[in-house]
């Protein structure tokens, strides 16, 4: 898919409406932004209630409430964590509020499948292009610890919206590939993640030069053996300049948002020159149920 160009519309992470003046987004390099940044405190919306309907209609109250969007007759791309598929149908009644088009015969989509989401979604987004001139992506995250306090991630559990316009340009992004898989059982995650990275790897050339990776946050052997066994297949495609990013570390668990949050951030990377276009980047993650993305990202 591209060359694109992803703009973000609107942020709300936790209490914060994440504008230009948020210190991530002031231009600073994902290894500059310090964690605290973001408290603990600031990553959630700030109530009590453990009710799925309540929480994503106040975290939709906060986020579009002061949000000036013309969503005008183009599709809506809608992600969401696994937990909320079963109350997806009340999201959309309620995100209809403030989108308006939702409602309109359009080929919208809602896909619920955590922070591989966007992953999937990708060759419906690519179709919607070849017929309108752009596709809105909304992601929508409230952390399952919210609502059990049960704690699925390594990172900061976090509720945020994430509004990005996707509309294709001359220059830009361009995601030359996509994978994904998925495990069966948990006997199969490794397997599977090992699987993942070695797919990528055979699809790179003897010259190509991956200038960073964006991976999951690496807290614990579980975590790190789960990918690290697979990482040796991509080596012949790494060097001292290759850089290894993991927003979570600043932002905590993001869910569906990460991916988005990863390619804004080397969107910016490529424009600020750090990243030149001969330059791939590599995205990949997966979900505790065994759903696992990567993809190779470029720019034209």
């Amino acid at each position: 898919m591209g060359p694109v160009w992803f703009s973000m519309k609107g942020m709300q992470l936790g209490k914060n409406v994440a504008q230009l003046e948020f210190p991530y987004f002031r231009g600073l390099a994902s290894d500059q932004v310090e964690s605290e940044h973001c408290t603990d405190e600031e990553l959630s919306i700030g109530i009590t209630t453990t009710d799925a309907n309540e929480r994503i209609e106040a975290l939709l109250d906060l986020a579009f409430n002061n949000l000036r969007v013309d969503w005008g007759q183009a599709p809506v791309v809608v992600l969401m964590p696994r937990h909320l598929s079963k109350i997806k149908t009340n999201v959309i009644s309620h995100l209809k509020d403030y989108i308006p088009s939702l409602s309109e015969a359009l080929p919208h989509k809602i896909v619920a499948l955590g922070r591989v989401s966007f992953f999937w979604s990708i060759k419906h987004i690519e179709a919607c292009l070849e017929s309108y001139p752009l596709v809105w992506v909304v992601g929508i995250d409230t952390n399952e610890f919210f609502l059990t306090g049960k704690v699925s991630c390594s990172s900061r559990p976090t509720e945020s919206i994430l509004v990005v316009k996707i509309e294709k340009s001359p220059n830009g992004v361009s995601i030359d590939w996509t994978h994904n898989d998925i495990a069966t059982n948990k006997e199969q995650h490794p397997i599977v993640a090992k699987r993942l990275i070695d797919t990528a790897a055979s699809r790179f050339k003897p010259n190509d030069v991956l200038r960073a990776i964006y991976h999951p946050y690496f807290v614990g052997p579980k975590t790190f053996s789960l990918w690290g066994a697979g990482m040796s297949s991509i080596s012949p495609y790494v060097s001292l300049s290759t850089s290894y990013l993991s927003l979570e570390h600043d932002f905590g668990d993001l869910g569906p948002n990460l991916p988005l949050m990863e390619l804004l951030d080397l969107q910016r990377n490529f424009l600020s020159l750090k990243y030149h276009s001969h330059h791939n980047v590599m995205l990949f993650n997966g979900t505790e149920d065994g759903f696992a993305s990567c993809m190779n990202v470029s720019y034209k």
